[in-house]
């Protein structure tokens, strides 16, 4: 309609990902909300960022949650023939 003005949405959380190339292997990242950031890495294989997600997101409002899967785990890449874990 002609005169209505878009409003944003005040609680939307800025929202990055992508890859980092680390050690042989595409490390995927991904951060929510902003300011002070906060680097939070999960335990052990086969887990990854989104253990920790559900939880942590209202946290994203108070700072800058970055979170990366482990290499071989979650959105991270290695190449084939490449052990994930050592384990």
């Amino acid at each position: 309609m002609p005169g209505r003005r878009s409003v944003k949405n005040p609680t939307a959380l800025r929202v990055r990902e992508g890859f980092i190339a680390g050690a042989g292997a595409q490390i995927y990242y991904k951060t929510l909300g902003q300011g002070v950031p906060m680097l939070v890495l999960h335990g052990g294989p086969g887990a990854d960022h989104t253990d920790f997600l559900p939880a942590l997101e209202p946290l994203a409002r108070h700072c800058q949650l970055v979170l990366m899967d482990e290499r071989g785990s979650g959105g991270s890449r290695i190449p084939n023939g490449t052990r994930s874990t050592g384990w």
